[in-house]
């Protein structure tokens, strides 16, 4: 959209994501960083395989994987300031067909998520040093595919100050603390200023108590109004700047 022209002669940009961890009534804003950068990347490790009878045979790539995943998670313990955030995940392995088999190649993926460019440069760094090595150091190879899917999500603190203010005249206003799950509108954000808010939808009367993703979630939609409302104020407050 950002190529297509969709912020072209735009000033600024406002998002509002519903979120089920506030109650309804609440609208949480905060200056800087509030949600993370998403990284994707797969690694292939390439050995050579053989019979499970006869190890000393073979190259084994599910023992190689196995270490390369055990020590990318020293990355965020001790490389990563510990003032600052970082996560690396791996939610994917794949490798073999069979219990007896040593297979020739194991494949894994997995997401780094932080806030600050310094951060995110230093993980992935690291995640190509630790994996590299590791594979060489099991007489295997490995190669790497990492993606940088977006970038952190950063509020302007002059919007943010606005949207405070705004608020504050409709629903209870909080300070959103960071939280590492990604969104896109970091695309608009970190082009012009932009300002991401969070509007409850949580109300237990109602059972409306699921986190995000889950299969039971559902949002109180008496909150909508007020997330409308919100942005039309916005809209009106941003235009007579």
């Amino acid at each position: 959209m950002v190529e297509g022209g969709a912020i072209d002669g735009v000033d600024s940009i406002l998002g509002v994501h519903v979120w089920a961890g506030l109650p309804t009534g609440t609208i949480a804003i905060e200056a800087g960083p509030v949600m993370a950068s998403v990284d994707r990347f797969k690694v292939s490790v390439i050995g050579r395989g053989g019979h499970g009878a006869s190890p000393h045979e073979t190259n084994d790539p599910v023992v190689c994987a196995s270490s390369i995943i055990v020590a990318l998670q020293t990355i965020v313990s001790r490389n990563v300031d510990p003032l600052k955030s970082a996560v690396v995940t791996v939610g994917k392995i794949q490798g073999g067909t069979a219990f007896n088999i040593i297979p020739e190649t194991v494949e894994f993926e997995g997401t780094v998520r932080s806030f600050e460019d310094e951060t995110h440069s230093l993980v992935q760094r690291r995640i190509e040093e630790i994996t590299k090595s590791v594979a060489m150091a099991h007489g295997c190879s490995a190669k790497i595919d990492y993606k940088i899917i977006n970038h952190a999500t950063v509020n302007d603190g002059d919007l943010a100050s606005m949207g405070v203010r705004v608020a504050s005249k409709i629903a209870r206003v909080v300070g959103e603390e960071k939280n590492m799950g990604g969104e896109d509108f970091s695309e608009y954000a970190s082009r012009i200023p932009g300002l991401f808010a969070f509007l409850g939808v949580r109300n237990e009367s109602k059972g409306i108590v699921y986190p995000h993703h889950s299969p039971k979630f559902d949002l109180d939609e008496e909150a909508l109004p007020l997330g409308v409302e919100f942005e039309v104020r916005m809209a009106m407050e941003m235009l007579k700047n």
